[in-house]
């Protein structure tokens, strides 16, 4: 083993469970392309649940926009200053991330609410023909609060409590 994993290894809260196996607390994050699409996002909480049963504890799991999501936000909110709205390669995307793993109403409920509040939004910055930073960044979070609920809907499936 590299030395410089041992030291780091030496330095997590190590905590042990009911079977005396220890437990590490982790954070794990995944960027766009570990969650580019319904096949991404599976084999990224069967990691998550892997890792659980190897012994550590995600004290959190950080999810990047699925994909490209975020520069089509932002290629988005470009074109909604030229007045043109359109979010549907957006909505492909999650829907057919929540179809594949037949996602509860109530969850794709949230994910459409969002994507329609994203929608308004540019609808926003095409009439009054300005996207200021703040807006931008509530723009570009769309992304990530879609994503973290696919993924968090779908670990509650594979039985890894999450939300």
């Amino acid at each position: 083993q590299h030395e410089a994993i041992s030291e780091l290894r030496s330095k997590l809260s190590v905590t042990r469970g009911p079977d005396k196996k220890a437990i590490t607390d982790v954070t794990m994050k995944f960027g766009g392309s570990s969650l580019a699409n319904a096949d991404r996002i599976h084999h990224v909480t069967e990691l998550i649940k892997d890792q659980i049963a190897a012994g550590y504890r995600p004290r959190a799991v950080i999810c990047s926009a699925m994909g490209k999501t975020t520069n089509g936000l932002l290629s988005a909110g470009d074109y909604a200053l030229e007045g043109r709205v359109n979010i549907d390669a957006l909505r492909t995307l999650h829907t057919a991330a929540l179809d594949e793993f037949e996602i509860s109403d109530n969850v794709r409920g949230e994910v459409m609410d969002l994507l329609k509040e994203c929608e308004d939004m540019l609808n926003g910055v095409r009439l009054i023909q300005e996207l200021s930073p703040k807006s931008l960044d509530q723009l570009v979070s769309y992304g990530e609060r879609c994503s973290v609920r696919i993924v968090a809907a779908r670990l509650n499936q594979i039985g890894v409590p999450a939300q």
